[in-house]
């Protein structure tokens, strides 16, 4: 439970653009400059959008699930969450993830070894990997999660996996176009 309030209260930092451009708006006279700045605290807010959603907290789980993980250039620090879900009740409604954890990436299958959960899916029993924009919870602008269906896990349907291991935009965006090139480089080969 300390982590899920945790991860809400990172939202807090989001606010904080949005405190300086009010400030600065009732401090300056009016003119271009503090008319702009709503559109420099919308910007910064975009920019500090995985770190408003707990991604430097999640790094911590993740140096404590695997250290030597961080140094691979193969194992992805994500978030799963399965279809159906694992968590239910008011844990499912708050937290859209069932687990975060380290995504290993190899030719002939793909591993996950998670705070809770740990699982390994064949390459061959890959059915449809299928990158997704986040939506409105990313602002539309914040990485993608990727849907993997296999035949591997009894009772699941399907898996998303999510980069959580960026703390700016730019690198969320880079560790998830790496992340959907290697899954998707998965389904290519198969």
């Amino acid at each position: 439970m300390f982590a899920l309030l945790v991860l809400h209260a990172s939202g807090l930092l989001l606010v904080i653009p949005v405190i300086f451009a009010v400030l600065g708006m009732t401090l300056l006279e009016p003119g271009v400059i503090s008319l702009s700045l709503p559109f420099w605290a919308l910007a910064a807010t975009a920019l500090l959008l995985p770190l408003g959603q707990g991604n430097g907290y999640i790094r911590r789980i993740g140096r404590k699930i695997d250290p030597q993980a961080v140094l691979s250039p193969d194992s992805f620090l994500v978030q799963v969450t399965f279809r159906p879900r694992l968590a239910t009740g008011i844990r499912a409604m708050l937290e859209d993830a069932d687990d975060v954890g380290w995504l290993h990436v190899e030719p002939e299958k793909i591993s996950f070894q998670g705070d809770s959960v740990r699982f390994q899916i064949s390459t061959a029993s890959i059915q449809r990997i299928q990158p997704q924009n986040i939506g409105l919870k990313g602002l539309w602008v914040y990485g993608r999660q990727i849907e993997i269906v296999a035949t591997d896990l009894p009772n699941v349907k399907s898996i998303e996996v999510a980069e959580r291991g960026s703390l700016l935009l730019p690198s969320s965006k880079r560790i998830s176009a790496q992340l959907c090139e290697k899954l998707c480089g998965l389904k290519q080969g198969i």
